[in-house]
């Protein structure tokens, strides 16, 4: 799904601008700049840094969906945002993600949220 989305987004911008004769006259820092600024409406892009902005979530809100686990990095799944330890989601900040759970920091209370479970 994604890479039929940058095919669009390509094709796209190809047409708004002068066409290149061949790819070897595409300008990539400006088809970069056209395209990774534009995310179509209603479509959340979980790689863009831009996690926990929902003001509307609150810590009851907050379910656990999945884990990834790495050497170098670690992902959580929660209430539909991808997060990464030390990102911020309904006002806690993401203190540890372990295979089965996350600990969520927030003022001097610990929340610990379980796959699939309840905190």
């Amino acid at each position: 799904m994604k890479n039929v989305l940058v095919c669009i987004i390509f094709f796209t911008a190809l047409r708004a601008s002068a066409a290149p004769e061949s790819l070897i006259d595409l300008d990539v820092e400006t088809f970069e700049q056209q395209t990774m600024s534009t995310t179509p409406a209603g479509v959340k892009d979980p790689f863009s840094g831009r996690t926990g902005g929902d003001a509307k979530l609150t810590v009851d809100d907050l379910s656990l969906s999945a884990t990834a686990v790495g050497d170098e990095a670690s992902f959580a799944l929660i209430s539909g945002h991808v997060v990464r330890v030390g990102d911020r989601i309904a006002g806690c900040r993401v203190q540890s993600i372990e295979s089965d759970r996350v600990v969520l920091k927030r003022f001097d209370d610990t929340i610990v949220l379980q796959v699939g479970g309840g905190s």
